[in-house]
């Protein structure tokens, strides 16, 4: 946890002056912020400075202003040396959230500041609960997704029912997730209001299989309104429901129009729905429902789609993401399922090859590593690996696809522009 984080704004008669800091009584030198002021003017082209300072990590992230030569608004951030495995995190996070705040008019950026700020200091919980009927793959999604064991495993594991409930603490890229995994045998006891895991959840995941809703669709929909009756009775406003259909893999025939009917009756209660499975690594509907938590609660994770944005967009036409892989090369994101020309016949054995590759390459960490291109079989496409826990360390690759070496070339320098936008400069004060 920082000792301090100060926001630093450009004066033309003043010089550097504090705008805010946090906490409110963090104690800083003015001649320490002349120090990293002078620092950021030595340095020129890079914004982005680490200094050692005695016992403290210093990072600086500054934004030259207009007024005067080579001056700058800046946020500097002071850690304990203890603290060093957290720099990459924080460094990321400042670029990825810092050029926003600088930006941003001085009236109004001392709210943002404030609360990029506190996010540090104080990282608050969220509770999710999973509820749902018996052997609906609460636990296993569970295993799946936050212990990141494999489907294969799950699959050939028999699980003990849960009883009552259990509750499980876990880090979502950056943020602190509370995960309460109830017993299906006992589900009546979380519709009543006195017992209820309800109070107090971000966000209700409810668990059918795909056989509940096939066999007993009415005792479904009475089940979903007694749950959105009693999320109105205990006021949660800014809760959210969601269902996963799971063990839709059970269904082969039919499958658009049972999709369909169950989809028909979640509009009518504005519920999304999800048709989960995870034979074969999980199937895409269960990584867009990951996608919801992330997005949901990793402000980290909306802002690199964001800096993924600018690539993406720019190759629209002819260049495709297909996955992201975290630190632990566990696919979190799968977008291949929503490409038309995605051409590759077993894409399920092409995902595994892939991730075994980035792997193997990785075990000896070189700068080679960092820009790979390949082609799978006889694919005409080419695919590109883009390593980028660069810039954040809870991420290891992001997959696209290519048409032509003429645009993989055009990947690479925007790639490398991008890397140097996040390239930090040690110093030793």
């Amino acid at each position: 946890m920082p000792k301090g984080i100060v926001l630093v704004g450009w004066d033309n008669k003043m010089g550097s002056t504090i705008e805010v800091k946090f906490p409110k009584d963090y104690q800083i030198q003015n001649k320490k912020i002349t120090q990293y002021l002078v620092t950021l003017q030595t340095f020129g082209r890079s914004s982005n400075i680490q200094i050692r300072d005695n016992e403290d990590i210093i990072l600086i992230f500054g934004y030259p202003v207009r007024e005067g030569p080579a001056n700058y608004d800046f946020i500097i951030v002071i850690l304990d040396s203890l603290e060093e495995s957290e720099i990459p995190k924080i460094q990321s996070k400042l670029n990825l959230e810092g050029g926003n705040i600088l930006k941003t008019p001085k009236p109004k950026r001392s709210k943002l500041f404030l609360d990029f700020a506190g996010n540090f200091i104080k990282q608050e919980q969220k509770k999710i609960v999973f509820m749902g009927y018996p052997n609906s793959g609460k636990t296993t999604t569970k295993l799946f997704f936050f212990e990141k064991i494999q489907s294969e495993k799950l699959l050939e594991t028999t699980f003990t029912p849960t009883k009552g409930i259990e509750t499980d603490r876990y880090s979502l890229i950056d943020s602190n997730i509370a995960l309460f995994d109830t017993s299906g045998q006992e589900i009546e006891r979380w519709f009543n209001i006195d017992e209820t895991p309800l109070i107090g959840s971000d966000l209700t995941i409810f668990f059918i299989t795909a056989m509940d809703w096939k066999r007993n669709p009415e005792k479904v929909k009475n089940d979903l309104n007694r749950l959105i009756q009693l999320s109105e009775k205990l006021d949660e406003s800014d809760h959210d429901l969601v269902l996963f259909c799971h063990k839709f893999d059970e269904i082969t025939e039919n499958i658009e129009e049972f999709k369909i009917s169950l989809i028909d009756f979640t509009q009518t209660l504005d519920i999304s729905v999800f048709f989960t499975s995870i034979k074969d690594t999980g199937n895409f509907d269960i990584y867009i429902g990951y996608q919801l938590m992330l997005r949901k609660f990793s402000p980290l994770f909306a802002f690199i789609n964001n800096s993924l944005n600018p690539l993406m967009s720019r190759y629209q036409q002819s260049g495709n993401l297909l996955f992201i892989l975290d630190s632990d090369f566990t696919l979190i994101t799968d977008f291949t399922h929503s490409i038309e020309d995605f051409d590759v016949a077993n894409i399920q054995q092409f995902k595994s090859t892939t991730i075994k590759m980035m792997k193997i390459i990785n075990l000896d960490d070189n700068k080679s590593s960092d820009f790979i291109t390949f082609t799978y079989e006889s694919s005409a496409k080419i695919v590109v690996c883009l390593r980028i826990s660069k810039f954040n360390p809870d991420f290891s690759y992001v997959i696209m696809q290519a048409d032509s070496y003429q645009l993989v070339d055009e990947i690479y320098k925007e790639y490398n522009k991008m890397k140097e936008n996040f390239t930090w400069v040690e110093h030793n004060n």
